[in-house]
């Protein structure tokens, strides 16, 4: 144990971990004592966080003294390295890291000047005060473009009904790095449903089930996702070819904006699967 980096165990996961990023990054090295190449990385990992000088904690977990741990992060193969930031996992890699590639994956997530204007940027967001937000995101950004926090923040605000954006291709722009799976997924899937219905343009469509059907969009669009869900499952049973088409398309994007977590998720997926069976 040394001032940048400690043995963590089950026991102390919560502390040592969990809040203990909420105040900076932690890199977590999952490791095992037969493994060879684990014992070639200790090293490098332990000198980066004296590089870095605090910045970030190195937690080394024996993934043996830690079965349940490993289960955890599902890890399979060592060694691998976490790096667990407010609270949460935001990127992970697995295999040996030269020195570089270890500065290379903390950079993003360790803070810099970008990361006071995106404090900001958030204090007026929870005022509601969206333009301002979104300047100050663009700045964040500007600062240091290699910080996915910053990238993903901004795409949040280009995409709020308050911010007066119009044009939401620099939101595509923003995405394109990340894929629908890993630690972001839930916030990139949840991103991308919601650009889905701000760029959504209106239907050509008549009839009552259309009517319903751009409803439902419009709703979504305004962040009134679970009104939306309800007029689009409507659409769907009034007309079965909207049904099998562009009410799917927006029921599957609405289910991405409630996340995994919500209570009525399950329920209005059994309730797509009967429109389409």
């Amino acid at each position: 144990m040394s001032e940048y980096s400690l043995d963590v165990m089950e026991k102390d996961f919560d502390a040592l971990i969990i809040e203990a990023s909420k105040t900076r990054p932690i890199l977590i090295d999952f490791w095992a004592k037969w493994c060879q190449p684990c014992l070639k990385l200790k090293p490098l990992l332990e000198e980066a966080a004296e590089r870095a000088g605090g910045a970030f904690l190195l937690a080394k977990i024996d993934i043996d003294a830690n079965p349940n741990l490993a289960a955890a992060f599902r890890i399979s193969s060592v060694p691998t390295v976490v790096v667990f930031r407010n609270g949460a996992p935001v990127d992970s890699h697995t295999g040996l890291l030269t020195p570089a590639d270890i500065d290379a994956l903390m950079k993003p997530h360790i803070p810099g000047p970008a990361d006071d204007l995106l404090e900001q940027a958030k204090q007026a967001t929870e005022k509601g005060d969206h333009s301002a937000a979104l300047k100050l995101a663009r700045e964040a950004f500007t600062l240091d473009e290699t910080k996915d926090e910053a990238r993903l923040f901004l795409a949040e605000c280009l995409l709020h009904p308050g911010s007066g954006a119009e044009d939401f291709s620099q939101v595509e722009t923003l995405l394109e790095p990340f894929s629908d799976s890993g630690p972001l997924a839930a916030t990139i899937l949840k991103l991308k449903g919601r650009l889905f219905f701000r760029q959504r343009p209106a239907l050509t469509l008549t009839g009552k089930g259309a009517e319903l059907l751009q409803k439902g969009i419009t709703l979504a669009a305004e962040g009134k996702t679970e009104d939306a869900i309800v007029l689009l499952l409507e659409a769907g049973e009034l007309d079965e070819k909207l049904a099998r088409g562009p009410v799917k398309e927006a029921l599957i994007q609405a289910f991405h904006l409630l996340g995994e977590g919500h209570p009525k998720l399950n329920s209005w997926r059994s309730s797509l699967m009967m429109l389409l069976t």
